[in-house]
């Protein structure tokens, strides 16, 4: 099982990091790879707080409309890809709020 960093989805996200294209590379991959990874329940919220924020980037990512990687239901919600410790729903909650 591999673990998902906050840092691995704002890098992957943000088209300004320097990280940008190794970071979306790795997301894309483990979305394709036949192995179970993950996305701890926290690390959605630190990436919300993160790329939202407007001390942090300039400009920052909106929340409306929809942040395009959070978004991508083939990667974010790739068969393989478990939440850790998330609530009942996840999904349906992100989409929701990312709507």
């Amino acid at each position: 099982m591999i673990a998902v960093d906050t840092n691995l989805l704002v890098y992957a996200h943000r088209e300004d990091s320097p990280w940008h294209e190794t970071a979306y590379a790795r997301l894309a991959d483990l979305a394709e790879a036949r192995g179970p990874w993950a996305i701890p329940w926290p690390c959605l919220h630190e990436f919300l707080a993160i790329v939202t924020h407007p001390r942090l980037h300039n400009p920052p990512t909106p929340l409306i409309p929809s942040c395009s990687l959070m978004t991508t239901s083939d990667m974010l919600f790739s068969e393989r890809r478990r939440a850790c410790g998330n609530p009942r729903n996840c999904r349906k909650v992100l989409l929701r709020v990312w709507r």
